[in-house]
């Protein structure tokens, strides 16, 4: 047992070369950050930096020891900013699969042929350090990564040619928020679980990302029912270190997100460049892509909305003849159509939203039998 440099205390792997390391698996989390310190030269961070986030090591030990939490879930989704680490880590989770989990066969699917591009980039380049470079069985393709001892990783086009027939162990989806709605359905079935080696790797998905549509997969994902786990890290948990001998705290751009944290980190974006980012995009932009915390609302039509502010509880007489009822459509059928119930009150000329209904895939018949059996009397006019 030993420290690093930055207090962690961990186990390190049996002494030797890092040929003969690149062959030993990690049995532990303190042995598998010693591995890539001392195989792969990278130090993922161990501890989050804000509080409700998660440490991109959580992550690596989520995907590399799945197999030992067999009452947890193995899907996971990684909501991280731009810039973040995440395609990367993704290629860091692909190649300790690769190595450790023999005849594993996992496959990599992004919103577009760059991402999935940019990670096989990325394993090309891990892959091409001496320890790890004999382990090939032959060259890298544009689309296969072969191990010699059966692993397999294949990059896949967005379409459904590519995605089905597929039976991978492990199907890691790089920003998902690009992906077409149709083709992320269909990946869902195409995970299978395989003993690969001395592991049994379960079936499973990881969806990586940043956020920023509104109601977009990534929101989904994120807010809905959670069947899988959730890793969320912004531009603060990936800061690099600050000492205090070069920058003050107290004119710093950062110092509201940062409060001084970045003295302790130990991530890979420099303060300067997390400074020109924020001082180049919108407010919203920033508090969207790099700091996650919710989707951008640049392209609502009411971009302005706030619940605490635009939302009120009144009390609504039903016998009241001066209230007008009143009602607007948006038409849909693969998108959803939306009506909302409104009434007007000519006292205080004050519309007031009061309740919605919102449903794809459904034919303008049921749309009206909605409307005309509401609990809300029937509106004066629609408009839409």
């Amino acid at each position: 047992m030993r420290n690093d440099q930055h207090g962690n205390t961990f186990r390190a792997p049996l002494a030797g070369s890092k040929a003969a390391l690149a062959l030993t698996p990690p049995h532990t989390p303190d042995q598998l950050y010693s591995w890539l310190r001392i195989v792969v030269g990278i130090n993922v961070p161990r501890q989050p930096i804000l509080a409700g986030s998660s440490a991109p090591f959580e992550y690596i030990k989520h995907a590399f020891f799945e197999h030992r939490r067999p009452n947890t879930p193995r899907d996971c989704v990684v909501w991280a900013c731009r810039g973040g680490g995440k395609t990367y880590l993704g290629a860091i989770a692909t190649m300790l699969d690769l190595l450790f989990k023999p005849g594993i066969e996992i496959c990599v699917l992004g919103g577009s042929r760059d991402q999935s591009q940019r990670m096989h980039q990325h394993l090309r380049q891990l892959f091409e350090q001496p320890a790890l470079a004999a382990l090939l069985d032959g060259n890298i393709t544009e689309r296969r990564i072969t191990l010699t001892n059966g692993s397999t990783c294949d990059i896949l086009a967005q379409s459904h040619t590519s995605v089905r027939g597929r039976r991978p162990q492990i199907l890691r989806c790089d920003e998902v928020e690009l992906f077409k709605p149709e083709i992320w359905q269909a990946a869902q079935l195409v995970t299978r679980s395989k003993r690969c080696g001395p592991v049994h790797v379960q079936g499973a998905i990881e969806a990586l990302s940043t956020m920023h549509e509104p109601g977009g997969l990534m929101s989904t994902l994120v807010t809905g029912e959670q069947t899988h786990r959730v890793f969320r890290w912004g531009v603060v948990d990936t800061l690099a270190n600050c000492p205090a001998s070069q920058r003050s705290c107290d004119d710093c751009p950062l110092e509201p997100e940062c409060g001084g944290r970045a003295r302790i980190a130990q991530g890979h974006i420099s303060i300067t460049d997390a400074i020109g980012m924020k001082q180049r995009c919108a407010q919203p932009t920033w508090e969207s892509e790099m700091l996650c915390q919710r989707p951008s609302r640049e392209h609502l039509v009411f971009p302005e909305f706030n619940t605490a502010t635009h939302t009120s509880i009144f009390e609504i007489d039903r016998d009241d003849k001066s209230i007008v009822w009143l009602a607007g459509m948006d038409f849909g059928f693969r998108a959803p159509t939306v009506i909302l119930w409104a009434i007007h009150d000519p006292q205080d000329n004050t519309l007031r939203i009061i309740d919605e209904h919102s449903k794809a895939e459904m034919i303008l018949d049921d749309h009206i039998k909605t409307i005309t059996n509401a609990r809300w009397p029937r509106p004066k006019w629609i408009g839409a």
